[in-house]
């Protein structure tokens, strides 16, 4: 088992600007191995007040990460990312939440 560890920041990407940035607080999490034939999710969770979620995954895998906020609402914001973990590793990723209709 080559444990490797995700961070990931959320964040609302209302404008280009960087200092614009906004944390997707509580958004929803959810992790989904690539090459995981039976069940590919493999973890959920949400953000913190900071926008930012850890966990330890499986490291030599590739891994596709999903956050929702308020699906529901008129701000509701999506984001995907693929990422690679190499084993025994600590990666740490931004992925930026974009308005969803």
């Amino acid at each position: 088992f080559n444990s490797s560890t995700l961070e990931i920041t959320a964040i609302i990407d209302i404008t280009a600007n960087p200092r614009d940035d906004i944390p997707a607080r509580h958004a929803l999490v959810e992790i989904f191995a690539l090459k995981n034939k039976y069940d590919p999710l493999v973890a959920t969770g949400s953000t913190d007040e900071r926008g930012r979620y850890s966990v330890q995954l499986n490291g030599d895998k590739e891994y596709m990460i999903l956050i929702k906020r308020d699906i529901k609402c008129d701000n509701s914001s999506i984001g995907l990312a693929k990422v690679y973990l190499p084993p025994n590793s600590y990666i740490a990723i931004e992925v930026r939440l974009h308005k969803y209709e």
